[in-house]
């Protein structure tokens, strides 16, 4: 992916502008003055740079847009961002943003309206400014280990920790979870201990309450039941007018007719009828044998009738309930007493865990350290090259009282360019020709870790001569063949390497300031160009032969 388009209208000295860029190193030349920064400003504003709108628009201009197209997008990253915010992902990534006189702005990508942190978000997948203190990757902390990690292709390792860390984190979080309700448990499962042998000391079953209210019932008409029962035995049986002895008056009567064969076996029936009524006073006195008027037995019913009333207002209102409930506190006792001991066996897997992950992050930071030792050196020996006299890079591998998500360490790259200075954090380098010149050294190192296609330098050559201008081409012209470079300079040593040519130009018209970009598309204009940089006079021979034989020793280098 690379920045192909820049489109520019009524910012600051610009009225309208259209820059095409190419893949490869793009070289931007100019007289000072005449607005090359300006185009940077302009890429800043587009990439989500907090700036004032109002100062930012042309004189006479109600507003100014700035608009970038990148093609074609190859990030998983970048395609995530928009996805996650409802962003057409196209073949083209195109972001845009309006400064209106209000101070306000506008911004979005791909047509779509988005908010000024999502357009930085996107820029930052994008592009690297370096002069400046926007869009610097390398100058964030949090992204030095990252950066360590691809480079020293540690993915296989770190997924297996990250893996690790994580499942010790899940069990590190149910301990603790465990553990903060433990006391609540304990009070819950004493409760429900209480309730359950309160349960169980009844034996209860279905119906028992209705039959022990039927027993009292019983009981409580007992002496009036076995008087009625005595009553009704004497009528049958027991009285002189009884029953019985009234059949027994009228059997040899019907034991006449039972000779008569005209008529229907009387005696028969009478004999079922005698038999019947002798069943009928078994069964009665029966009962009034079972009819029992001790009061104490009508107590103990009453007692445990009571005590079946109690259970029922607490835990139901019928028998039935109370069981259920009995069996499910059953249940819920046995999952409570389980978690005491998922405790103990999580406590011996976080043992297990932390075990693996002290061996995974120790082999983590081994290679850490090793690449790390390697690197400070690369990194020094191409400072050298970049006209650094007593350069130090140091990586900075800091222990973590406890490991992170991402290891046992944190890194951080440091520098210093003096002797008598210890290095300091990247993000403390002041100078802007400095920190440019150290980004290339770094970007030189890490082409293979830096994943942001674009890179702008601006003061790159500032304070250098013409052999380590040379180098430092040679660098940016190394770093192009990975990633698309756009590049301010005033040295011929390095404007020669270009694969396009831009040179700014500032002219007045109708009184106004406006600046222009021309693409040197034939080697004329570049020689002519070169010729300039190199400080001598356009328009003689011999000056356009230095110029041409800069431009014709590069190419023939290059073959």
């Amino acid at each position: 992916m690379s920045l192909t388009e820049l489109q520019v209208t009524n910012l600051i000295f610009i009225d309208s502008l259209q820059l095409v860029f190419s893949p490869g190193l793009n070289i931007i030349t100019g007289e000072t003055g005449a607005g090359k920064s300006l185009l940077l400003n302009a890429l800043s504003l587009v990439l989500g740079e907090k700036v004032s709108p109002r100062s930012c628009i042309r004189q006479g201009a109600s507003q100014a847009t700035v608009t970038a197209v990148f093609s074609p997008p190859a990030s998983s990253r970048l395609e995530d961002i928009c996805e996650s915010r409802g962003i057409p992902f196209t073949s083209e990534i195109i972001l845009r943003r309006t400064l209106y006189r209000s101070n306000t702005s506008k911004c979005w990508i791909n047509d779509q309206p988005v908010t000024l942190q999502t357009l930085q978000i996107t820029g930052d997948q994008l592009v690297d400014i370096h002069g400046q203190n926007q869009h610097q990757t390398f100058l964030k902390k949090q992204i030095h280990l990252q950066l360590l990690d691809v480079l020293g292709n540690h993915k296989g390792l770190l997924h297996s920790y990250r893996q690790i860390y994580q499942k010790l984190k899940t069990l590190k979080q149910k301990k603790s979870e465990l553990e903060k309700s433990a006391e609540s448990r304990l009070r819950e499962l004493d409760m429900l201990q209480y309730q359950h042998e309160e349960i169980s000391a009844h034996n209860l079953e279905p119906g028992r309450d209705e039959e022990l209210e039927q027993q009292r019932n019983v009981l409580k008409n007992a002496h009036e039941l076995k008087e009625q029962a005595a009553e009704l035995m004497g009528v049958l049986y027991n009285s002189e007018i009884s029953v019985f002895s009234l059949l027994s008056q009228i059997r040899p009567t019907l034991e006449t007719f039972s000779n008569d064969t005209a008529h229907p076996p009387l005696a028969e029936n009478f004999q079922s009828l005698l038999s019947l009524t002798e069943e009928l006073f078994r069964d009665i006195h029966t009962v009034e044998e079972k009819i029992d008027i001790n009061p104490q037995t009508l107590h103990e019913v009453e007692e445990e009738l009571n005590q079946l009333y109690h259970l029922k207002r607490k835990y139901g209102p019928t028998l039935e309930d109370i069981i259920s409930y009995h069996e499910k506190i059953q249940r819920k006792i046995e999952a409570l007493s389980a978690e005491d001991q998922t405790l103990e066996n999580i406590e011996e897997e976080i043992k297990h865990y932390e075990t693996e992950l002290e061996r995974s992050s120790h082999q983590l930071t081994d290679k850490r350290k090793k690449l790390a030792c390697y690197l400070e050196k690369k990194v020094t020996s191409e400072l050298q090259s970049l006209a650094f006299n007593h350069p130090h890079f140091a990586i900075k591998v800091k222990e973590l009282e406890e490991p992170g998500p991402w290891g046992k360490e944190e890194v951080e790259f440091l520098i210093s360019t003096n002797p008598d200075r210890k290095p300091r954090p990247l993000r403390d380098v002041a100078s802007g020709g400095e920190i440019s010149r150290i980004m290339l050294a770094l970007k030189t190192v890490f082409v293979q870790a830096d994943r942001v296609p674009t890179m702008v330098f601006d003061e790159i050559d500032t304070g250098i001569g013409s052999v380590t201008a040379h180098k430092v081409g040679e660098a940016l012209q190394k770093l192009a063949d990975n990633h698309q470079v756009l590049c301010i300079t005033h040295l011929p040593q390095i404007a020669i390497k270009a694969d396009r040519h831009l040179v700014v130009d500032k002219d007045f018209y109708e009184g106004k300031t406006c600046i222009q970009v021309r693409n040197l598309e034939d080697k004329e204009e570049q020689e002519k160009e070169i010729t300039r940089l190199l400080g001598l006079d356009s328009q003689e021979d011999g000056s356009r032969r230095i110029a041409r034989d800069l431009l014709d020793e590069f190419h023939s280098r290059s073959k």
